[in-house]
């Protein structure tokens, strides 16, 4: 079993330090991890990926945003629910900060409300959750944040769509993969704190509107998502 974990750093040290610091200590198997600088090349997002994804020989790759911090055994329980099926091609996390129902499952906010220590309460949280539904696996929509996918499968649609720049690839991905027959969903046994719109301020000094970008992505979406 092979597994690469993707972190795109965009000059937010101490947000992108916990995520990696968070993944050294919660993940207990064998792994290679990516960690790639944006914030001088500003390459588009999904044209990374895809670099990655050709470059990989993994048959599993986490694309895990730096604004993140992972929970003890997150990787492995993951891994466990996507090899229990081979029919899936994408899988991610509960979370607290998410517009699909990964982070419905959750009061939003509250892991926003000090006072709280960020891995501590996300590992009470996770604790929780797997108590309540083990390796569940549902059949949805998830969101790019924590994005696991099965190369391979990756490989069969053909990568990410690049004409998404920034949001939308992992939407597109989704909808490819259940076209081809494969599965996508979400794992509500499995918690990661997922801070949310950290690249926000820093969109915002170069003058990007990311609330357009969404919107714009979206579009999109619907009039490609069959070509």
């Amino acid at each position: 079993m092979s597994i690469d974990i993707i972190v795109i750093r965009y000059n937010l040290p101490e947000i992108e330090d916990r995520c990696l610091a968070s993944v050294v200590k919660n993940t207990h198997l064998d792994y290679k991890l990516v960690v790639r600088d944006n914030y001088t090349t500003k390459l588009p997002l999904t044209e990374i990926w895809n670099n990655l994804a050709i470059e990989s020989t993994a048959e599993w790759m986490v694309f895990l945003n730096s604004d993140c911090v992972v929970t003890n055994r997150w990787l492995e329980r993951l891994l466990e629910i996507g090899n229990k099926d081979s029919k899936i091609a994408a899988l991610g996390p509960a979370t607290n900060a998410a517009p699909t129902d990964q982070g419905n499952f959750l009061p939003r906010g509250k892991l926003l409300e000090p006072p709280y220590s960020i891995p501590e309460e996300a590992e009470r949280v996770t604790n929780e959750f797997f108590l309540k539904n083990g390796l569940k696996f549902i059949e949805a929509e998830i969101t790019g944040f924590c994005y696991m996918v099965r190369h391979q499968f990756l490989q069969d649609i053909s990568f990410f769509n690049e004409q998404f720049v920034f949001f939308g690839q992992e939407t597109k991905a989704n909808y490819d993969f259940r076209k081809a027959g494969y599965k996508v969903g979400w794992a509500p046994g499995v918690f990661i704190y997922h801070q949310g719109a950290a690249y926000a301020n820093v969109a915002k000094k170069e003058g990007r509107n990311l609330g357009k970008e969404k919107d714009e992505s979206m579009k999109l979406f619907y009039e490609v998502k069959d070509l």
